[in-house]
Order: C-alpha cells, then sequence, then structure tokens
C-alpha cells in the first residue's frame, strides 16, 4: 500500500551518518531509487536543502535526546535528484530500547509543496494589502455587515482617511459611515452599498 501512496516511508539507524534500514519503492517520485540509500550513495540529510541541513538534524536530535520525545514533525525544503525542490513534512517516530536510548527513527515524507506555495501567495498577497492601505493617497475604509440592523458599520480605515475626514481611528470607528458622505451623494452611496450586498462584493468604490 505505502508503494502506492504518496507518504514515503523511511527507517534509519540512529548511527553515524544514520544508515538506512528500510526506504519505499515510492521514493523513486523524488528521483532517488532505492539502492541510493541501502548502498550509503544518499545520506538521509544529503536529500534536505542545504540551507536547512544542519538545523533539520539538530531539531531532530533535540526532539529525541532533549526532549525525549516519542515523534514529532518537521518541515523543510527536500533537494529531488533532478534538482528541482519541493517542501515536505515529515512525521517522524522515535523508537528505543527497553532501557529508553534511541535505536532508529522510523517516518513518512509527505509532499505539502502546494500547500506551502498557497500560504506564501497569500501570504505576499496579505504584504501588498497592508503596504497599500497604509500608503494610499486615497482614503480606505473597512466595512463589516451587521446582519441584525443590515447596516455596515467602519472597523478600521487608513491614515489618509483620518486625515481627510479629520477623526481619530477610534473615532472613524464608531461614526455612520453614511454621515461621511455629502448630502446629495446619500441616495447614490446606498444605492451601491446595497447592490454591493445582493451581489455579495467585497469592495466599494465611491466617490462623493
Amino acid at each position: 500500500i505505502i508503494n502506492h501512496s504518496p507518504a514515503i516511508a523511511f527507517s534509519w539507524a540512529m548511527k553515524k551518518n544514520w544508515p538506512v534500514e528500510f526506504v519505499s519503492e515510492n521514493v523513486r517520485q523524488l528521483g532517488y531509487v532505492p539502492d541510493d540509500f541501502y548502498s550509503g550513495k544518499i545520506l538521509i540529510p544529503d536529500i534536505v536543502h542545504p540551507q536547512e541541513k544542519d538545523q533539520v538534524v539538530k531539531e531532530a536530535l533535540t526532539y529525541a535526546f532533549r526532549n525525549k520525545l516519542d515523534s514529532f514533525n518537521q518541515q523543510y525544503r527536500v533537494v529531488k535528484a533532478d534538482g528541482s525542490i519541493i517542501w515536505v513534512e515529515a512525521r517522524v517516530f522515535v523508537v528505543r530500547n527497553a532501557r529508553g536510548k534511541v535505536q532508529k527513527f522510523q517516518g513518512i515524507l509527505l509532499n505539502i509543496t502546494k500547500r506551502v506555495d498557497a500560504l506564501l501567495a497569500r501570504s505576499e498577497s496579505e504584504s501588498k494589502y497592508e503596504d497599500l492601505f497604509a500608503n494610499s493617497h486615497d482614503p480606505i475604509f473597512l466595512l463589516k455587515h451587521n446582519k441584525n440592523s443590515d447596516n455596515l458599520h467602519i472597523i478600521d480605515a487608513n491614515p489618509i482617511a483620518c486625515k481627510v475626514y479629520g477623526y481619530t481611528l477610534s473615532e472613524l470607528i464608531k461614526t455612520d459611515p453614511i454621515s461621511l458622505v455629502a448630502p446629495s451623494s446619500h441616495r447614490a452611496v446606498t444605492k451601491s452599498i446595497w447592490l454591493m450586498k445582493r451581489k455579495s462584493k467585497k469592495v466599494l468604490e465611491a466617490e462623493h
């Protein structure tokens, strides 16, 4: 079953260079073959990204010896045989003898590249938004829909909004957003808000 699974299984002894005692056939998805590890041509730490290798080894030893954990998870980059890089989650189990001495490590590697890429993309998007929000030359408000009253209230505003309207942020949060609109534009803005909620839009641009 494991050979047809996305999870790659490993078992390595707690000896110098961590010699591999078992690796599942599906290690081929990394471009390696089991004999690469059994022969000692490739060691477990060799597939870890050079920038993270020392830290990964140090953490594993700390978890097993200092913290005396029976299992632990790690996330790091792995270098495939073709040189490409993926992110993995290693779920490791510590095997001890009757005296509690660490004998070996057993675990699986799961490819989590898509998950990490999505998180990094989201983080980058949030960073760009925060920069735009803080440095925009136009007032920007974050509004929240109150389901009970069907109204919108301000939950945040950028610095230029505070400056243009002459309020502190704490004052703006207590202010009805419609009151900031010129009377002649009340109907148009109210209609825009109604359409925004009806169409489930998240952005409202208004000039008044």
